[in-house]
């Protein structure tokens, strides 16, 4: 399954200041980052690497413009997003709030950010109870 989650380049690079839009892409890389990393955590034996080609596509669409071109700095502010979001992927809420939406993206093709919200909410409200 699929998350649909389009950031228009407008707003990563739009009028904010040059520290919101890097803040901005970097939110928006960590999602492309993390449904490869939860995709792999969740269920190793069907994952292909060739399913996070898109991802990687964007990836790169999104940091490039933050390295001003040049791609080794693409790459190593690639591996400290990973890191982080290795990191991310290992607190508990998150890791359970991961397991609820492949579960949902099995029962369905896609989901919409809605969709997407209302399941992460849940996952976490019930951590707090």
């Amino acid at each position: 399954g699929k998350v649909c989650l389009r950031a228009p380049m407008s707003y990563l690079y739009g009028p904010a200041s040059l520290d919101r839009q890097r803040i901005n892409a970097e939110k928006y890389a960590m999602v492309q980052i993390c449904g490869g990393l939860a995709q792999n955590a969740v269920n190793p034996q069907a994952f292909k690497p060739l399913d996070t080609e898109q991802d990687m596509h964007n990836l790169v669409d999104i940091l490039l413009p933050l390295a001003a071109g040049d791609m080794k700095e693409v790459k190593a502010h690639y591996r400290l997003l990973t890191f982080r979001a290795g990191r991310l992927l290992s607190l508990p809420a998150v890791a359970e709030a991961v397991v609820k939406v492949a579960r949902a993206l099995m029962d369905r093709e896609r989901l919409q950010l809605p969709e997407l919200k209302a399941i992460i909410q849940s996952a976490m409200q019930g951590r707090a109870a």
